[in-house]
């Protein structure tokens, strides 16, 4: 009979041991599952490639790139009228589990396509071959298979649709049949395994000590957010800032002098922040794939990580903003492909970290030198903010009124750190703006913007467009002045038609709302049975924030007790920041343009993967007290 201390020693010594092995075993097993079930090639060959564009290497149909538009290059074509074949070696016997292949439109041009195919499977022990007609994009054709040892899988396209065929994607998914790299699924996982076993035997008591249930959990959702992000984005690209009305091209920006002429004749809403970006990363590299594809994906899956800090350490909210956030990182991999601009996610990361370093330099009050730094760090992400989207101008002034407000009752001398970067960055680019062209936003498009969401307004005649360099096309004084007339038409109905335009201003925002999984039809028609739950959870939420506003609102008027300087309402005072920016977002989404909804309301879904704090129910209940308890 085993000793009551020996196993007294074991449970309180050695469980904790085998436990903390077991679940990094189980996590990375699922990590890889989720991960890193594709083969790469090692080389991809075809037979005849579509010359004199770069876009039809066939090296592209293994680029981890789906999305077609008018710049991305990320296909393989034939050349005219002409069978063909792709042959992509795997470099070493490899088990094939699943062969899936998506079809080409050629961009935007919608002329070129395969229609029927072969796939032949060569390995040690000969070849099979399967045959079929290939579905148009983006429409996948999968192939299960029984896992047979293969080393090259050759596609022959032997018809085509328009002028010639085409691929964009083959996936092959298995694992190698020989080698080290045929045990790599499990060795892997074994390893962290005994690192995670020796880490817990060597610093067990610190790591509970410092590890409370909060934390433990906080770190699991976020593990959880990123491997399931990186699943659902896996084919997920943005297009360049410069694809708008396709004027420039990044790769002609390579002086400092045509860089500067550049920014100093920008009219069009292109984000000077992002397209420096791209300019700086285009130079350095040679692509911009460091911004569409690795900026994108990080974007999206960041804002949603720190959606997760601002909730907590409450656990129940915590595991409501998991939810929400997984359930709207897909549906953004689901729908965005249809007109994928990247500051559509870049700007919500931005309002993500300025929220949280607003949060950071409120809570440093007694280090005066953590809090200029805080402050510092939140002028630069409302600077940025600033010049992502034209809108984000008329949003500024409120957050630095409700910062203002915000820091009642407490040292303001750091504040202005928060106010200097505000004015370094987007003060001096608007100022510009205004001195140079005579534009209040960085944007000469914002009447033709406008006039789509308001389409009782009677359009005024407009004048004919003319210029010369260094301007171009839409990017000229002429379109600015055309502009002009649209948006002050607006205004005109606005304030001589106020009930009518308070009707219109609910109508756009039930539209928005009410989230469209088709941004652009004839570009990408995602199934919207498939995203219904996606498509309640936005509704939810947003009428949630709707609620909240307007009681909010109310509060404020009644009693006044924004005002008080009480720690618990400077902790509502500080929700309220937030709760306005994002209702501020969603109001200017919705007047400013319209057609594009399913794309425009991505930018707020973040923030109300944040709603279990700012925008829940227990908020209403809140007003009959003293404050909320935030934790």
């Amino acid at each position: 009979m085993v000793p009551a201390a020996m196993v007294g020693d074991l449970r309180r010594r050695w469980l904790p041991i085998a436990v903390a092995a077991a679940v990094a075993f189980a996590l990375t097993r699922l990590l890889m599952a989720v991960l890193f079930t594709h083969v790469t090639a090692t080389q991809v060959t075809a037979s005849s490639t579509l010359t004199g564009a770069r876009r039809t290497l066939a090296a592209h149909v293994q680029d981890r790139a789906t999305v077609e538009t008018y710049t991305l290059d990320n296909f393989w074509l034939l050349e005219d009228g002409k069978t063909g074949w792709l042959r992509l070696d795997l470099g070493r016997p490899t088990y094939v589990d699943r062969i899936d292949v998506l079809n080409t439109r050629n961009g935007m041009g919608n002329d070129r396509a395969t229609q029927s195919y072969r796939i032949e499977l060569a390995g040690e022990g000969g070849s099979t071959s399967l045959a079929g007609l290939l579905p148009a994009y983006p429409e996948w054709q999968s192939h299960p298979l029984d896992r047979p040892v293969v080393t090259s899988v050759v596609i022959h396209v032997d018809s085509w649709r328009g002028q010639g065929g085409g691929l964009n994607e083959v996936v092959i998914h298995g694992q190698a049949a020989a080698g080290l790299a045929a045990h790599v699924s499990w060795l892997l996982p074994l390893l962290f395994a005994i690192a995670a076993a020796v880490t817990w035997h060597l610093a067990g008591g610190q790591l509970r000590a410092r590890v409370t249930g909060p934390c433990a959990l906080l770190g699991a959702l976020v593990v959880l957010i990123v491997v399931l992000g990186c699943r659902f984005l896996q084919f997920s690209t943005s297009v360049s800032a410069f694809e708008w009305f396709t004027l420039f091209e990044v790769k002609s920006f390579t002086t400092w002098r045509s860089t500067i002429d550049f920014f100093q004749n920008l009219l069009i809403p292109i984000p000077p922040s992002l397209a420096l970006l791209e300019i700086v990363v285009y130079n350095l590299t040679g692509s911009i794939d460091l911004v569409i594809r690795t900026l994108y994906k990080t974007s999206i899956i960041g804002a949603y990580a720190l959606a997760l800090l601002l909730v907590y350490p409450n656990v129940r909210r915590m595991l409501v903003t998991a939810a929400l956030a997984v359930i709207f990182i897909w549906g953004t991999a689901e729908v965005h492909p249809g007109n994928p601009q990247i500051y559509d996610t870049v700007f919500p990361l931005l309002a993500m970290l300025l929220f949280l370093s607003l949060e950071r330099a409120r809570s440093a009050a007694n280090d005066t030198r953590a809090q200029f730094v805080w402050w510092i760090a939140a002028g630069l992400f409302a600077s940025l903010l600033g010049v992502t989207r034209p809108f984000a101008v008329f949003l500024l002034p409120i957050v630095v009124l409700a910062t203002w407000f915000d820091t009642r009752g407490l040292p303001r001398r750091t504040w202005w750190g928060f106010l200097l970067p505000i004015l370094a960055i987007c003060g001096l680019w608007h100022a510009q703006l205004l001195v140079r062209h005579g534009q209040v936003t960085m944007s000469n498009h914002t009447g033709f913007n406008l006039v789509r969401a308001w389409p009782m307004v009677t359009r005024p005649p407009l004048a004919p467009e003319t210029f010369s360099p260094p301007f171009s096309r839409v990017n000229n004084p002429s379109h600015s002045a055309n502009s002009s007339r649209y948006r002050s038409a607006v205004v005109d109905y606005i304030v001589n038609h106020p009930a009518e335009a308070a009707a219109n201003v609910g109508r756009r925002v039930a539209e928005l709302i009410e989230p469209q999984t088709t941004i652009i039809a004839n570009r990408w028609n995602p199934n919207p049975t498939k995203l219904i739950g996606y498509r309640y959870a936005v509704r939810f939420m947003a009428m949630l924030l709707i609620i909240s506003l307007f009681v909010d609102l109310a509060q404020w008027l009644s009693r006044r007790r924004w005002m008080s300087t009480t720690p618990a309402m400077q902790h509502q005072r500080g929700d309220r920041v937030f709760l306005w920016l994002t209702a501020g977002t969603l109001f200017f989404l919705a007047i400013g343009d319209a057609g594009e909804d399913g794309r425009f309301v991505l930018s707020v879904l973040p923030m109300l993967a944040v709603a279990p704090r700012f925008f829940s129910l227990y908020r209403l209940r809140a007003y009959g007290g003293a404050g909320t308890n935030r934790s």
